[in-house]
């Protein structure tokens, strides 16, 4: 296939996806965090991989643009691997959520498999620890989707366009809030 051939469905495939985003999903993710935002509470983001580096540039977004305390559990590379190397990886995300998390705090868990170990692990944690969790995955939704108060699920097992459009949905929230804010 010619890369024009291959751009032309790659691209019509991820509009088809965005198309099929459920809207109430997304109104849910947005008030759970605006909820959080307005009460002082905090917003912490986690992923692994490509996800890792959404949930640093959605924590970003609420901190800078939305005036929300938030921050990505994947941000410090020091303490990320000290971790990983010291307890195991499964607990990367766990163990600072059992440092920061409070009950009128959120932790926003972004997943395409929604079934790594390690973000399994940091939402029950959370969910032990009170706070609230949003899910933001794909496939089908693994055990994430039934573990979290809400989720924004795209519904593709295509790896790629799965983390394309959780960048738009970041993006989607994030410009919401921050219409909310002013």
């Amino acid at each position: 296939m010619s890369t024009i051939g291959f751009a032309s469905k790659y691209l019509n495939e991820v509009v088809a996806l965005l198309q099929r985003v459920d809207p109430e999903e997304v109104e849910a993710a947005r008030r759970l965090l605006l909820d959080t935002g307005s009460s002082g509470g905090q917003i912490l983001v986690i992923g692994n991989g490509g996800s890792a580096a959404t949930a640093a540039h959605f924590a970003c977004d609420l901190y800078k643009r939305c005036g929300y305390k938030a921050r990505s559990l994947t941000a410090s590379m020091p303490l990320f691997s000290a971790l990983g190397n010291d307890i195991g990886y499964e607990h990367v995300f766990s163990w600072q959520v059992e440092k920061e998390m409070s009950p009128r705090d959120c932790l926003v868990a972004i997943s395409a498999s929604g079934n790594s170990p390690n973000i399994l692990e940091a939402a029950s944690t959370a969910k032990r620890l009170q706070g609230r969790t949003l899910g933001i995955v794909g496939y089908d939704g693994g055990k994430l989707l039934g573990m979290v108060d809400q989720s924004v699920w795209i519904r593709s097992g295509y790896m790629e366009q799965v983390e394309d459009i959780h960048v738009v949905i970041c993006h989607l929230l994030a410009c919401s809030l921050r219409e909310d804010a002013v």
